[in-house]
């Protein structure tokens, strides 16, 4: 196995700031630990020359390097960080520590075979185009929920799309449908805050209140009492006993938009139904019975929930890319909305299609054999 060359120590530097190493950190000292983990990396593959690993990332590893060193060094005082550093036996821990852990974790780590390549066109195509989206969210204002609810949720919602497809290309079928259930509540949650601005916000932002009161999240004891005591009062109001309380914060916004008797204190005949939703309920079901560790869990054909996961995420992507489209797009600048036409031009309609076909591949699935 060939020495790894090191980095200059001018290359290593603008290494430093592009990772927003803080400066406080010795830059000479993280270079001596990049100079040494490499050379230790080399002597340990030239001393095992049966090993199945055929190429390296040194870069990589001088990040395990270096966040090594940073986590102990930031629990040390800062007048004992200097004595640390002279500290040889120090030096080859954190070396020997960032070299098991990389070569463990980056080449040795045992994975489930995926279902997909990570490669593949319906899993890379739909990544690309959330990634986008989730680098152009990141530009609006956001966690200021009485300007920024709708931002702040459309955000999640993409957040957990990522996720959904992280974890497809990972191998991890059932919990990339578990996570699909969280990410189609929070599309619910989006849909009837799009689409019944006027009433609906106001609503969910006072049962977010409520919300925090009931997890003692508020600091102000009496400000926490007096919340409940409105609480108590609304659920008077409308009849409610003591054990709906939890239900009634969750869902009694939903009392805003629509009859007592169109709705109830529940995800699917409250929520789902409102958000028009309610033909994925059987979905749903199946995806609960997986979060709730049924034996559909332990014992699930992963071929299906892979198809079910990746289908489903789709069709959600379809619907909250038009909120995005229509609410966010047009307060772009001119060139990030430039780059999203182009994008959709070039690579929605190849989206249709692949949902398309993995949804035939579902129901070829499906067929008895």
């Amino acid at each position: 196995m060939p020495k790894f060359e090191p980095l200059n120590m001018e290359k290593f530097q603008e290494l430093l700031a592009s990772w927003k190493i803080p400066s406080h950190y010795d830059y000479q000292y993280l270079y001596h630990l990049h100079l040494e983990a490499l050379a230790g990396l080399g002597d340990f593959l030239d001393a095992h020359p049966a090993n199945p690993i055929r190429y390296v990332n040194p870069i990589m590893l001088t990040l395990y390097c270096f966040h090594e060193h940073m986590y102990f060094a930031s629990k040390t005082r800062e007048e004992l960080r200097e004595k640390l550093q002279q500290d040889e036996e120090y030096a080859t821990r954190i070396i020997s520590a960032a070299i098991d852990k990389y070569l463990t974790n980056e080449h040795l780590e045992y994975r489930e075979e995926a279902i997909k390549s990570r490669y593949y066109p319906p899993l890379t195509t739909l990544k690309l185009y959330v990634n986008t989206i989730n680098g152009l969210l990141s530009g609006f204002q956001s966690r200021q929920p009485q300007e920024t609810l709708l931002t702040d949720i459309t955000k999640k919602c993409f957040s957990l799309l990522t996720c959904v497809l992280d974890l497809l290309i990972s191998g991890f079928e059932t919990e990339a449908f578990s996570t699909w259930r969280t990410l189609h509540e929070s599309e619910a949650i989006l849909t009837i805050l799009y689409r019944d601005q006027p009433k609906a916000i106001p609503a969910y932002l006072k049962h977010l209140q409520y919300g925090l009161a009931f997890h003692h999240l508020i600091e102000d004891k009496t400000k926490t009492d007096a919340i409940f005591e409105v609480i108590k009062t609304e659920m008077r109001t409308r009849d409610l006993k003591s054990k709906d309380m939890k239900k009634f914060i969750e869902y009694g916004w939903l009392f805003q938009l629509a009859d007592e008797g169109e709705v109830r204190l529940n995800f699917r005949d409250g929520i789902q139904k409102l958000a028009g939703l309610s033909n994925y309920s059987k979905a749903y079901e199946m995806s609960s019975e997986i979060t709730h560790s049924s034996p559909l869990l332990i014992y699930s054909k992963r071929q299906t929930f892979y198809d079910l996961s990746l289908i489903y995420s789709y069709e959600t992507f379809f619907r909250i890319e038009k909120v995005f489209n229509q609410t966010f797009v047009p307060h772009l600048k001119k060139e990030a909305q430039a780059q999203y036409a182009g994008l959709r031009q070039v690579y929605y309609s190849q989206l249709i299609q692949f949902h398309k076909i993995e949804s035939g591949t579902l129901l070829a699935h499906k067929k008895p054999k």
